[in-house]
């Protein structure tokens, strides 16, 4: 393995696993907040909006994890160290990175967000009066199928998150412990793909939308609608 290959599997190991469970967490409280006020669904909860805030979080993540790529070195026997520097200010910037970034607010805080927009979603659904049926069966499908992508995400990531911080001194002096850290990631990738598979199932014309995203041709289905739709 070359040094810039490690220093690659540094940087988008954990891009890709910050950037998800952002576009998640904002997308159970942007469901909360449709759900909870009219002002916020006219004004802030259109399509153009949320374009330009997924494009925003995403170079917000490329500014905050670039430093890993400064990570990794070859040593004097040749082999390649990853994760690790011979500069002890980014070795000691990484371990905050690790605790207080990753760990705590990447997954803690983002947890405890998901929970809470998705119980005040739940509250909303209960009191909201069925004035016009097809609209609340919308909303009560949409809020469920985002309920359950958090749980499945935090069921599923939560253990990549200890392995690799809390538990790591641990593992690392474990036998097979490659094997530990590998199915963690296996199963926080696992829970991104299911995001998939929520979306097809619960959102009408997401498959025609994704394939049209791929092709570059200008969506035509209600599927925006039907992810944005809510009071009426």
């Amino acid at each position: 393995r070359s040094l810039v290959t490690c220093k690659l599997i540094e940087f988008i190991g954990y891009y890709t696993l910050h950037l998800p469970v952002m576009y998640l967490t904002m997308a159970t409280v942007d469901r909360t907040f449709m759900l909870w006020s009219r002002t916020y669904k006219r004004k802030i909860a259109q399509p153009k909006q949320a374009w330009k805030l997924c494009i925003l979080i995403a170079g917000i993540f490329v500014v905050t994890d670039c430093f890993l790529l400064a990570l990794g070195y070859r040593a004097d026997d040749g082999s390649i160290q990853c994760y690790h520097s011979t500069n002890g200010a980014l070795t000691k910037a990484f371990n905050l990175f690790i605790i207080w970034f990753h760990l705590v607010f990447m997954s803690m805080v983002s947890f405890v967000v998901m929970i809470i927009s998705t119980v005040l979603a739940i509250i909303k659904l209960v009191r909201l009066p069925r004035v016009n049926e097809a609209s609340y069966l919308r909303n009560k499908r949409i809020s469920i199928m985002l309920g359950l992508m958090c749980i499945a995400y935090i069921l599923l990531t939560l253990p990549n998150r200890l392995c690799f911080t809390v538990f790591a001194p641990l593992l690392e002096r474990t036998p097979g412990s490659n094997t530990i850290f590998a199915l963690s990631d296996l199963l926080t990738y696992l829970a991104s793909a299911l995001n998939l598979l929520f979306l097809s199932i619960s959102v009408k014309g997401f498959r025609r939308d994704l394939g049209n995203l791929f092709i570059m041709r200008r969506f035509r289905s209600n599927t925006i609608d039907t992810t944005t739709g809510t009071l009426r």
